[in-house]
């Protein structure tokens, strides 16, 4: 399996909570070129398969909407969009669990292939259950913070959807059974208890968190499955283990794409940022932020390969010129020439 990650941003997030928010913004008379403009996303990103979203393509897209921010209902409204469904495999897994508490550690286990980057921390003090978000993301790879608005949408969104998943999970949509939801941010005008499904929220609390008895944690899910617990746990691990393998850089994914063996067919720069998922100028943004550029990768994979074909006695330099790309052996020599500060001629008599 292999994650692409699209539009801007080194941590992913799931492209079910860009769907949600596009819901959420077409409610509100919110139109599509609005909605993803400046934000490097393509307008076919809700049906491709094995992507997810850049988080500052994500951050973008909420700029994009300011009556959305302007909406105190916004992370409510957002929360109730993300129900265990929405969040796959992930959400089957944990409705096969045993009880609660395993559950909720199954979630922490596995947070990152829904918000990466997101750190949950389970604790069990005395008769009170714990799950507090130590970090979220708030700063960005440039240094800088995010907007308050924004992350205050980001946190009450998390903490209200971990309270209703828990109240999905043992079949209590219509009861807060004292899971509390506290948040360092003010109340701004919400009667969360009103709403279906009701959440219980103490504002302006000393952390992001929610509390619960510890009696709840044995309690099982409604929807216990084991053998589909284990399937979707399995496809948990299989997307987790390709996501921690993104450590491969985005200089080595344009170089496993340059060449196309199929078709001998060297691709060009709009050819590989399609690929990718994104647009021509945020790869040559991106290529620059690791001090690289396109044509520097495309040249060093011609000359790796152009010493692999100069070894082969059966390959010309006419053979040679075409497998690399160029029009000619002519260009090909100065090419080589230009790399190495030798002639073809003078590089196979040094052999």
């Amino acid at each position: 399996m292999t994650i692409k990650i699209v539009g801007r941003g080194d941590t992913a997030i799931a492209v079910e909570y860009l769907i949600a928010l596009q819901e959420l913004s077409f409610e509100r008379g919110i139109e599509p070129r609005q909605f993803l403009a400046d934000s490097d996303l393509p307008v076919d990103i809700f049906i491709r398969d094995d992507i997810k979203v850049g988080n500052e393509s994500l951050v973008q897209v909420v700029s994009n909407c300011p009556s959305l921010l302007a909406d105190p209902m916004l992370p409510y409204d957002f929360a109730r969009r993300l129900t265990l469904s929405r969040h796959g495999k992930l959400g089957f897994a944990l409705n096969g669990c045993a009880t609660l508490g395993e559950a909720i550690e199954l979630l922490t286990q596995f947070i990152d292939i829904r918000i990466q980057g997101l750190k949950l921390q389970f604790e069990i003090n005395d008769d009170t259950a714990e799950i507090t978000i130590v970090d979220w993301g708030a700063e960005r790879p440039d240094g800088q913070v995010l907007a308050e608005d924004i992350g205050e949408l980001f946190v009450l969104t998390i903490l209200c959807c971990l309270a209703l998943m828990a109240k999905q999970l043992i079949g209590q949509l219509q009861t807060d059974r004292d899971i509390i939801i506290h948040t360092t941010f003010p109340n701004r005008g919400v009667d969360p208890r009103s709403q279906k499904p009701a959440l219980d929220i103490e504002y302006q609390a000393a952390h992001n968190r929610i509390t619960c008895p510890a009696a709840l944690l044995a309690m099982q899910p409604t929807a216990h499955n084991p053998a589909i617990s284990r399937a979707a746990l399995a496809k948990c691990e299989q997307e987790l283990v390709a996501m921690n393998a993104q450590g491969i850089t985005l200089i080595d994914q344009v170089r496993d794409l340059l060449h196309c063996e199929a078709r001998n067919h060297w691709r060009s720069i709009e050819e590989v940022a399609d690929a990718l998922f994104m647009s021509v100028s945020s790869l040559k943004r991106k290529l620059a932020q690791l001090d690289s550029n396109f044509q520097h990768i495309k040249n060093s994979e011609r000359f790796n390969r152009a010493i692999q074909l100069l070894d082969d006695e059966r390959m010309t330099l006419d053979n040679i010129a075409d497998t690399l790309g160029y029009n000619n052996a002519s260009n090909f020599s100065k090419a080589f020439k230009g790399w190495t500060g030798y002639s073809t001629t003078q590089y196979l008599n040094k052999k």
